[in-house]
């Protein structure tokens, strides 16, 4: 059944990282928009018990060791020098967090200092923007359901909450806190990019070239130009 895999799958990316809990709610919003009456929907609530019984032990430890069934505040008071409480309206998110968020989410590396050409951050900038206008060209000419499109949203949107959540305590303006809804985040390009006019399936495979051609340029000649150094080979004397 694909509710239980689904309730399942939800189960291991909160248990691998809390930031997975944004697929419950968007699971729950699925089954209760499924056309059934409330009973028939109540009845696909159920399967919301794998989940609990997959997540529970973990939850209720974290209740008896820590108080806290997420562990975040005893987190956060073992690195209290992490610490930094702000306001939403705060320089930190008006003038750093989205374009730190957004260039990390394609790739900064090293402790956050090692960026790209910004023209690679400017190619993937293009392809959002494609994507988004080929969203709205589906949604206009209703070539495709809505509740799938919407749910893969919510899961980008919830994963943005999160991020900016966690920010308001903790300063790490880093993409990898939404890697979570990445293939939710790839699966809405692909759509976006066929719902485009004139697309083809020859600018698709142009597309997935150019992203590899990026990827390989990234490794070699800013990752291992920056991190990879050659061994000293030792001399030998001739007598």
């Amino acid at each position: 059944n694909s509710g239980f895999l689904a309730a399942f799958c939800a189960a291991l990316a909160f248990l691998s990282k809390i930031s997975g809990i944004i697929f419950v709610p968007v699971l729950i919003a699925v089954l209760l928009r499924t056309p059934s009456d409330w009973r028939v929907r109540a009845k696909h609530l159920g399967v919301l018990l794998v989940t609990l019984v997959c997540a529970g032990p973990w939850l209720l430890w974290n209740q008896i060791l820590y108080g806290d069934p997420l562990a975040t505040k005893p987190m956060l008071q073992v690195v209290p020098m992490l610490v930094v409480r702000k306001s939403i309206w705060s320089p930190y998110f008006t003038d750093v967090f989205a374009g730190v968020v957004a260039r990390s989410f394609v790739g900064v590396f090293g402790g956050m200092n090692l960026y790209l050409p910004e023209w690679i951050y400017r190619s993937y900038a293009l392809l959002a923007i494609l994507a988004c206008a080929g969203i709205v060209c589906v949604l206009v000419t209703r070539r495709f359901d809505y509740r799938p499109i919407a749910a893969l949203a919510a899961v980008c949107l919830l994963s943005i909450i999160l991020t900016v959540q966690f920010n308001l305590t903790v300063s790490q303006p880093q993409g990898r806190l939404l890697f979570p809804a990445l293939p939710a985040c790839m699966v809405l390009v692909a759509l976006g990019l066929n719902g485009l006019p004139k697309w083809s399936p020859h600018l698709t495979r142009v597309t997935v070239a150019a992203a590899l051609a990026i990827n390989i340029y990234a490794l070699l000649k800013v990752e291992l130009a920056a991190y990879w150094r050659p061994k000293p080979q030792p001399v030998t004397t001739v007598l």
